[in-house]
């Protein structure tokens, strides 16, 4: 990040004070227009802030007086300068700026003409949410995550009556030694002669030379000094050594924008075309869904600390959250659908609205969370024994291996590889978790031998989800012999069930030529069945069946008494519940653990595929046939977001084979960043895009002046973004 910069220019308060005009408040939301971009956020005296989603109502104050309080209808009112969720572009609590109209033409261009865009706020000082006075990077970075900002974000923010100032970045937007030019030579000398306007037309103009390679002084070096062995800026390096590894996964609250369109704009006044809603929502899904799964492990890591009655309520938070992400996924695959039909997205665009809505709400009910589930994990006490336990922790993992290893050996034995394809590279994903997790450790007891509890802070939280999240993958190897093994006693079941179906046809229809064709199919698939007990696939084997036997119940429908048609049908589709909860919880899995590297398409579709699910088991005692038609949808969908997932692996950084940029597929990139496998952490979502524009991957908090993201509240040092800093003028 970008270290505060103290002492640099001075000014006369008197001077600054008189300088000062009336206050006036936000423009609401949505009349604002959804933005996204850099921030500018300059603190004066005597200015309220309006909480986000807050109507704007005008707040006039005598010259030089300060407003008491700041009236907001419906909404309780947020303590006055605490960071805040950015309801516009521009917002001018201190009423310092002559020419916002002007200002804002100047943002807008940087966002068309170089994909970024620049936000700016006007307040009076920093503070917390508790009153108390704070940094200015810290403001900017806290106001950045409230603001879901993403990787084409960027934030500055100025107290004017404590003569301090904050930048923050996502990682899309400009180097540390870029951002630190951009402050001292474009912000800086404005600030310092009170030139609130020319403070930022300089950042603008910064963020533009920046792009063209123009700038004045800069350079394209990180910033990435020395330090510990588990360097903070460690926490952007996907995005260093991967290029655009997660660059697409950024828009963050629906402020990022894609570059820009040719579409007509939408007809609703706010500055965005439905092609880029439709663009910003898939990101925004990616990023809710990250949350929500990276929310569930803090959750079942910490239940297994504290007991499920200290994290009962988290546990609530994780499944409100999950309900309404649920329902935006639904929405979502309803868009796709009907774009496949031939609908315009222009036609669509409402219901694009309420999944971005719906997302907001999910991850509105995690971030509530987060200050009092990092209270509870409490790392910042607990990190010296959370690093003293990880190499013993490790230990135990290492070993499973050789048995989950020898395990795998025997079912690609046994089994069609197609089979496993969801655990293929388990073991292999896990070593290298766990070969992150030490050096983790490692780096952390040199951060606490060196006094930098924060840094020793992430290491903790890093070695412990790279160990949860190699529990896991090593689960999910026993797991599938487990589903392997019941699959071979389902297929026994399942043959004598559409054995008899076949007797049935031939008693009670002898002859029948349209029941012919069902009766070859169910024999074909019974020999499919028994073939895959060596070297096949039992569960392509098993949907066969099912599917077969399906068919010909109810062609035997006719001839068949209502209650033994019901019962059969209830039976079989029962059945293929069981088995499609099994294949669907395998591909979810198969995401969760690579959510650093599957996209949008897959999360969508095995989501609706689990509501599909549930909607069939909720239907399947009063209309087994409509229960089984809600499967058939949600196999298809199962299937598309297995193969969905595999092609964002094998497509993206980590897949190509040796190539990828990590190197070896799946990552294995040492050296540089503390000893640790970048790769493994990145694919794992451990170190994600999820939120906070490129920094510790999702959760309750999203990440916070002292975290970026991961979990319920996130740990971490700024990790969010690509720069930070700040200081006082």
């Amino acid at each position: 990040m970008l270290r505060p910069r103290r002492g640099s220019v001075r000014i006369d308060p008197v001077a600054h004070r008189q300088r000062s005009s009336s206050v006036r408040t936000p423009h609401a939301r949505r009349g604002g227009g959804r933005l996204a971009g850099g921030i500018l956020a300059v603190s004066l005296a005597g200015s309220a802030v309006v909480p986000a989603l807050a109507p704007a109502s005008a707040v006039a104050t005598p010259h030089g007086a300060r407003p008491a309080t700041t009236v907001v209808t419906g909404t309780r009112a947020l303590p006055a300068t605490q960071p805040m969720d950015l309801p516009d572009q521009l917002v001018d609590d201190a009423g310092v700026l002559k020419d916002e109209k002007g200002l804002q033409r100047e943002l807008q261009q940087l966002r068309s003409e170089h994909g970024l865009q620049l936000f700016v706020v006007y307040v009076e000082e920093f503070t917390d949410s508790s009153g108390q006075a704070v940094d200015g990077e810290t403001w900017a970075k806290q106001t950045f995550d409230a603001s879901g900002l993403g990787s084409k974000d960027a934030i500055l923010a100025v107290a004017t009556d404590q003569r301090r100032y904050g930048m923050y970045g996502g990682t899309g937007t400009v180097s540390q030694a870029e951002g630190s030019t951009i402050e001292t030579e474009y912000v800086e000398p404005a600030l310092g002669k009170d030139d609130w306007d020319g403070a930022v037309e300089g950042a603008v103009r910064g963020f533009e030379d920046a792009a063209t390679g123009d700038l004045a002084g800069g350079g394209g070096d990180s910033g990435a000094g020395g330090g510990t062995g588990f360097p903070v800026w460690l926490l952007a390096a996907p995005f260093l050594v991967g290029g655009v590894v997660m660059l697409t996964r950024m828009g963050r609250r629906g402020r990022r924008a894609p570059q820009p369109s040719t579409a007509p704009a939408d007809a609703q006044g706010t500055g965005e075309t439905t092609e880029q809603v439709a663009h910003r929502v898939s990101e925004r899904l990616v990023q809710v869904d990250d949350a929500v799964r990276s929310a569930d492990e803090e959750v079942r890591y910490s239940r297994a600390q504290f007991g499920a009655q200290a994290t009962q309520e988290f546990e609530d938070a994780v499944q409100a959250a999950r309900s309404r992400a649920s329902e935006a996924f639904a929405l979502k695959q309803q868009v796709d659908e009907a774009l496949r039909s031939g609908a315009t997205e222009e036609s669509q665009r409402g219901t694009l609205e309420r999944i971005d809505d719906l997302a907001g709400e999910a991850l509105a009910t995690l971030h509530a969370q987060g200050e009092k589930f990092e209270q509870l994990r409490d790392l910042e006490a607990r990190a010296p024994e959370v690093l003293q336990g990880i190499p013993a922790r490790a230990d135990e993992l290492e070993g499973r291996l050789p048995g989950a290893r020898e395990q795998l050996r025997a079912l690609q034995v046994s089994y069609d590889p197609r089979t496993l394809g969801t655990v293929a590279g388990n073991i292999e994903q896990a070593e290298r978790l766990i070969a992150s997790a030490r050096q983790a450790a490692t780096n952390g007891q040199k951060a606490l031998t060196g006094s930098d509890r924060r840094t020793a802070v992430t290491a903790a939280r890093t070695g412990e989800d790279a160990l949860g999240q190699a529990a896991d993958l090593l689960d999910q190897v026993d797991g599938a012999r487990q589903t392997l093994e019941n699959s071979q006693h389902e297929l026994a079941r399942a043959i004598g069930s559409i054995s008899q179906d076949i007797a049935d046809a031939e008693r009670l229809r002898p002859g029948d030529a349209a029941l012919a064709p069902l009766v070859d199919r169910a024999r074909r698939a019974i020999a499919q069945a028994e073939g895959s007990h060596s070297g096949g696939d039992p569960l392509a084997a098993l949907a066969e069946l099912t599917a077969a036997e399906e068919a010909i119940d109810a062609a035997l429908e006719p001839a068949r008494t209502a209650d033994d048609h019901r019962q059969r049908v209830a039976g079989t589709v029962g059945q293929r519940l069981t088995r499609l909860r099994a294949a669907h919880a395998s591909v979810d899995e198969f995401i969760r653990t690579r959510r650093g590297a599957v996209g949008g398409r897959a999360r969508t579709e095995i989501s609706e595929a689990g509501r599909l699910l549930d909607a069939a088991e909720a239907q399947l005692g009063s209309d087994p046939q409509g229960a089984g038609g809600l499967l058939d949808q949600a196999e298809r969908l199962i299937e598309s977001a297995r193969t969905a997932a595999e092609d964002d692996l094998q497509q993206g950084p980590f897949g190509g084979g040796p190539g990828g940029p990590f190197g070896g597929g799946y990552g294995g990139r040492r050296g540089g960043y503390g000893g640790i496998d970048v790769g493994s952490l990145v694919l794992g979502g451990i170190l994600s895009g999820g939120f906070g524009g490129g920094g510790y991957g999702g959760g309750f908090g999203g990440g916070h002046s002292s975290g970026g993201g991961g979990g319920f509240g996130g740990i971490g040092d700024s990790s969010g973004g690509g720069f930070g800093g700040g200081g006082r003028f």
